[in-house]
C-alpha cells in the first residue's frame, strides 16, 4: 500500500488566517497614516489642483527642475541635463542632471497624465505616508510592538525636520525610503539568505536617488552594519575563509547596487 503525505488543513487555514489578519492590519495602518497626512498637512490635499505645498521660492525652483528634466530628455536638441541653455540664453548655465532622480523620473512618467503642480503635490504627500509606513515596519520588526511601531511612524514622518524640508527642499523632504533600507539591513544581519541584502540594495538606490546627502548618511550606516555583521560572522565561525565567503555572498548584490549608483552620480 502506498502512503502519501497530505497537507494539514488546519495548518493551511491558520497560515491563511495569519496572512489575512496581517494584510488587514497593514491596510489599517496605511489608511491611518494617509488620514493623518491629510489632516496634519491641511489644506494641501484639498488644494491639490490649484496650489502647491511650501512657501514658494525654492518650491518653484524644484518644480522647474522636474519640468526641465522632461525637456532635456525629450528635446535633446533644445536642452541638456548637464547644461541648462534655457536660463541666461544663449550661453546657459551648468546644471546638476539628477539632484533628486527619484522624483524627476516619476515626474517624467506621470507627466502625460497629470499637471506639473499636481504631480509635485502628490509626490510631496507620499513622502509622509510611505515614510510613516516604512518606520512602522522597521520598529515593528525590532520591537514586535504595534503601538510603538505606529507611534514611531508618526514621529518620523511628521517630524519638524521633515516639515521644514518640505517647505523648501523637495529632495531633502524625500525621506521615505530611509526606514525601508534600514529595515532590510537589520534583517540582513539577523536572517539568512540573499533576499534581504538584495532588497536593502534596492532601497539604498532609492535613497540615493532621493537626495545626495542621504546617499552619504545611509552609506555610513550601511558600512557600520556590514562591519558589525562581519564581526558577528567571524565570531560565530571557526573557519575564516568560510566566514569571509559567506559575507561576500550575503552582501554582493547590495554593494554592487550601491557602487553602481555612486558611479552614476559621479559622472
Amino acid at each position: 500500500m502506498e502512503i502519501r503525505k497530505t497537507s494539514n488543513p488546519e495548518k493551511n487555514r491558520s497560515f491563511k488566517n495569519k496572512h489575512f489578519y496581517n494584510l488587514r492590519d497593514y491596510s489599517l495602518v496605511g489608511i491611518s497614516y494617509t488620514l493623518l497626512t491629510i489632516i496634519l498637512t491641511y489644506p494641501v490635499f484639498f488644494k491639490i489642483k490649484t496650489d502647491i505645498p511650501g512657501t514658494g521660492a525654492d518650491s518653484f525652483q524644484w518644480m522647474r527642475i522636474l519640468w526641465y528634466t522632461k525637456i532635456a530628455i525629450k528635446e535633446a536638441n533644445l536642452a541638456a541635463l548637464t547644461h541648462d541653455s534655457l536660463l541666461f540664453y544663449p550661453n546657459g548655465i551648468e546644471s546638476m542632471p539628477f539632484s533628486s532622480a527619484f522624483n524627476q523620473v516619476l515626474y517624467v512618467l506621470l507627466s502625460p497624465f497629470l499637471e506639473l503642480h499636481v504631480i509635485y503635490t502628490i509626490l510631496w504627500l507620499l513622502t509622509f505616508i510611505i515614510g510613516a509606513v516604512g518606520s512602522y515596519f522597521l520598529v515593528k520588526y525590532l520591537t514586535d510592538n504595534n503601538y510603538a511601531a505606529f507611534i514611531a511612524g508618526i514621529v518620523f514622518a511628521f517630524s519638524p525636520y521633515h516639515f521644514s524640508r518640505g517647505l523648501y527642499f523637495f529632495g531633502a523632504a524625500t525621506v521615505q525610503w530611509i526606514p525601508f533600507c534600514a529595515l532590510y539591513l537589520m534583517k540582513t544581519v539577523k536572517e539568512e539568505g540573499i533576499k534581504n541584502p538584495v532588497l536593502a540594495g534596492i532601497f539604498f538606490i532609492l535613497v540615493a536617488m532621493s537626495d545626495l546627502q542621504y546617499l552619504i548618511f545611509m552609506g555610513i550606516f550601511a558600512g557600520l552594519v556590514f562591519f558589525y555583521d562581519f564581526y558577528l560572522t567571524l565570531r560565530s565561525r571557526n573557519n575564516f575563509t568560510h566566514s569571509v565567503k559567506q559575507i561576500i555572498i550575503k552582501y554582493l548584490f547590495f554593494w554592487r547596487g550601491r557602487f553602481s549608483r555612486s558611479t552614476a552620480f559621479d559622472h
